[in-house]
């Protein structure tokens, strides 16, 4: 079973594991890394660290860190990508306006449950 960086975005994420479980024998979990400043831009933190939290319950048989970016032509690119996340989201891109080309690292996990 896979998990793309949605586990993050599941209400319960422990829930969700344990019935993936009962469904197959090995789970991928990728999803933004606690540290990501991308998870951070678009207001994300606290979900993303929960959906880890709920995933290290269970043994993590391998593991992998894997650094990369978003990238935006300007600041309107942006704006646009992160418009459905919020008023938490908007004031932290504020920064950003009037800055072109825009890249923010996002890191993220890779992890066999």
């Amino acid at each position: 079973m896979l998990f793309e960086f949605c586990l993050h975005q599941m209400p319960d994420p422990e829930r969700v594991i344990e019935h993936a479980r009962a469904l197959a024998p090995d789970i991928v979990v990728l999803d933004h890394a606690p540290s990501s400043v991308w998870s951070w831009y678009a207001a994300k933190e606290e979900k993303v660290g929960a959906a880890w939290k709920a995933a290290e319950k269970w043994p993590i048989r391998r593991w992998r860190a894997v650094e990369a970016s978003q990238e935006f032509r300007d600041f309107g690119e942006l704006e646009a990508r992160l418009a459905s996340q919020g008023p938490a989201s908007r004031e932290r891109l504020r920064p950003f306006r009037g800055h072109a080309p825009i890249s923010i690292p996002m890191p993220y996990w890779l992890a066999l449950l």
